[in-house]
């Protein structure tokens, strides 16, 4: 029975699927199991006689030293973790009991190991998402709080002066002032849903640029113009340097390529203090770039603030959001636009106190650079050059946007035309011929997209917008 018992546990011993290890009372390896073996990489000749602390790694090797001082002392059990190493340097997570046992009269002990290397890792992935998402949460909270801030503000000046408009008493002047106030709350109510709904689009994968030809020189000098004034107000002086061709044109999307610019001149101007200086330079670089860079002396950035600078939930310092305002979502939608472009947006350099410099460039499918003498050859004359008398068909579902629009254009005395849908447009333009055409983008039936697609398939060639 005694030798069936002792056939049992050797059996026991050599199949268990946990590394056995038996050490004498100075923490010499005598005996060792398959599994300890293939855990360790090491043969048996190799671990016979070996101080257990060379399968420790440096850190956790006294963990050996308190389990045999607890055993030889009390004889008691221990259970802990401790990082262990095979034979090539790999470290291993593992959950390690110890079993002091008599031997030659002595106390040594028996070391049930088991890798749990995966676990922990596992663990670790968890923890980190955990993490990851208690921030997202909190930096989600802090911009729908501050969102609400930004949208409320806005609609606040619309409602408040659209009441006013009602007093009949208010004067020419005076009137004039609150529909200025009521446009340019508007304005920037726009470009903030304007910036939520570009977000949305880069989250589904489904923002989409345009190509059109247009000249660099007067674009830059439009978008420096724009700020011309709110640079005046601080005293900042405001700049541009160019030194590309004068007649230079460039093939991309001209509404994002301004949009992607205007957010960084507003940025530069709303953070340079007083007396500052901000400098749109655009230059050639390398790798056939345009490069295209706003610099300022304003507040700077700090080092630790820098990776959090085009996450679209945040700035880089909550604090910039309770003293100059802002979505937060401005650099996080010109990145996006400056890589759909084919090109990069990155913060060159900056210091706190000091000033930034933000770079924007565009190459390869983004631009192309055309020579000016070539587009000039084909440049249609324009019949209508502020439209007066023109034929124009506007394509727009929904009754006061036509209405708006035809209070705009009886201004110019032109010929209007509405169709309320693609279907509807498609109609009108197999028995009338017009100059322009105004699309909607969003319709029902056939939308904006679906309708110039067919449009230019039939080879009519009117002016779309």
């Amino acid at each position: 029975m005694k030798e069936e018992r002792k056939g049992m546990y050797e059996n026991v011993f050599e199949t268990v699927s946990d590394a056995i290890v038996i050490l004498d009372s100075k923490g010499r390896i005598i005996d060792a199991n398959p599994a300890a073996m293939e855990m360790y990489q090491y043969s048996y000749e190799e671990l016979a006689g070996m101080d257990a602390k060379n399968v420790f790694s440096k850190r956790d090797a006294y963990k050996l030293d308190l389990t045999l001082d607890r055993a030889r002392r009390l004889n008691k059990r221990s259970k802990y973790k401790a990082l262990h190493k095979t034979k090539t340097g790999q470290l291993i997570q593992t959950l390690a009991q110890a079993r002091p046992f008599v031997f030659n009269e002595k106390t040594g002990l028996i070391l049930f190991v088991r890798d749990i290397s995966e676990r922990v890792a596992q663990e670790e992935k968890l923890k980190s998402a955990r993490l990851m998402a208690e921030s997202a949460n909190i930096a989600k909270s802090q911009f729908l709080a501050n969102m609400s801030h930004e949208i409320r503000t806005p609609m606040n000046i619309i409602l408040g002066y659209a009441g006013l408009l009602r007093d009949k008493d208010l004067d020419g002047s005076a009137r004039e002032e609150v529909v200025d106030s009521i446009q340019n709350s508007g304005d920037e109510l726009l470009k903030l849903i304007d910036k939520l709904l570009d977000i949305s689009k880069f989250e589904a994968g489904s923002l989409q640029v345009e190509s059109a030809t247009f000249a660099l020189y007067p674009a830059l000098k439009d978008i420096v113009l724009e700020f011309e004034r709110m640079a005046r107000g601080k005293n900042i002086h405001l700049a541009l340097d160019y030194k590309l061709q004068n007649a230079q044109l460039v093939k991309t999307d001209a509404s994002r390529f301004k949009q992607v610019l205007v957010n960084l001149l507003g940025n530069a101007v709303k953070f340079t203090g007083e007396e500052g200086t901000v400098v749109l330079k655009a230059f050639y670089g390398e790798q056939n770039r345009v490069v295209f860079q706003v610099a300022d002396n304003g507040v700077g950035i700090a080092n630790d603030e820098r990776k959090r600078l085009f996450n679209p939930f945040t700035q880089a310092d909550e604090s910039i959001t309770r003293k100059f305002g802002g979505s937060g979502l401005g650099l996080a939608v010109s990145k996006h636009l400056a890589c759909a472009m084919g090109g990069n947006l990155y913060l060159k350099n900056s210091l706190p106190g000091k000033g930034s410099v933000f770079e924007f460039w565009l190459t390869g499918k983004g631009h192309r650079l055309i020579p000016v003498e070539a587009q000039n050859k084909d440049k249609a004359s324009s019949t209508f050059e502020n439209l007066k008398n023109a034929r124009i068909l506007l394509v727009e579902d929904m009754v006061e946007n036509q209405a708006l629009i035809k209070m705009y254009l009886k201004q110019i005395s032109c010929n209007l035309d509405i169709a309320s849908d693609g279907e509807e447009a498609l109609e009108k333009l197999q028995s009338n011929s017009y100059d322009l055409i105004l699309m909607d983008l969003q319709m029902p039936r056939l939308d904006g997209f679906g309708a110039t697609d067919k449009i230019r398939k039939i080879g009519l060639k009117t002016p779309i917008v």
